[in-house]
C-alpha cells in the first residue's frame, strides 16, 4: 500500500490509501484553502493598515497616484472606497488594490474572503466589514463604523506597500 507523504499529519487524510484519496473532493479542498488563505492575507493587511493616531491623508507618490486615479482628489477616492465598503452585501471587505495590467488603483467590495483579483493585483488598503469588526460598538450601523475607521488608517504602512510595487514595476520596465 502506497502512502502519500504529508509534511504535517492531517487526521482525515494521513492514514488513507491512495485508492481512497481518489474519492476526495479536491474542488472543495481548493475552495476551503482559497477562503482561509484570503482571510489570512486580508486580516494581515487590515491590522497593518491601522494605527493609533492614524488617519489624515497620504502623502508623496501614494497621494499622487490616488489623485491621478480618482478624479484628481483624495476626497473622491475616500467617497468611492467608503461606498464600496458600506455596500458589501452581508459580510466582507472594502478593498483598494493596485492592478498591474491597467497600472491603476481600484476600489471594490468583496463578499466573505472572495478576492477574485486579476493576475498580479495586490490589495493595499482593506477595511474589514464582517460583523465581528463593528457590531459590539456600532450594532448594525456599518456606515458609521467605516466612517470612523478612516481615523485609524496607517498611511505609512500603505505607502511602504505601494512603494514596493512601484519599485517592482520600474525594475520590470528596465528588464523588458
Amino acid at each position: 500500500m502506497y502512502r502519500i507523504p504529508l509534511y504535517k499529519p492531517d487526521p482525515p487524510y494521513f492514514e488513507m490509501d491512495l485508492k481512497d484519496l481518489q474519492g476526495i473532493d479536491v474542488k472543495a479542498i481548493e475552495r476551503d484553502l482559497s477562503f482561509h488563505y484570503a482571510g489570512h492575507l486580508l486580516h494581515s493587511i487590515f491590522w497593518a493598515n491601522m494605527k493609533s493616531g492614524g488617519g489624515g491623508k497620504p502623502g508623496g507618490a501614494l497621494a499622487d497616484k490616488i489623485n491621478a486615479d480618482f478624479g484628481g482628489s483624495y476626497d473622491g477616492f475616500k467617497v468611492q472606497f467608503t461606498e464600496a465598503a458600506k455596500t458589501v452585501e452581508g459580510i466582507g471587505w472594502g478593498i483598494l488594490a493596485f492592478d498591474p495590467l491597467s497600472g491603476q488603483l481600484l476600489t471594490f467590495g468583496a463578499e466573505k474572503h472572495n478576492l477574485l483579483l486579476g493576475p498580479g493585483t495586490v490589495p493595499l488598503l482593506v477595511c474589514d466589514v464582517w460583523e465581528h469588526s463593528y457590531y459590539l460598538q456600532y450594532k448594525n450601523d456599518k456606515a458609521s463604523y467605516v466612517n470612523a475607521w478612516w481615523s485609524v488608517v496607517n498611511w505609512d504602512d500603505m505607502a511602504k506597500r505601494f512603494d514596493k510595487l512601484h519599485l517592482i514595476n520600474i525594475l520590470k520596465r528596465l528588464l523588458d
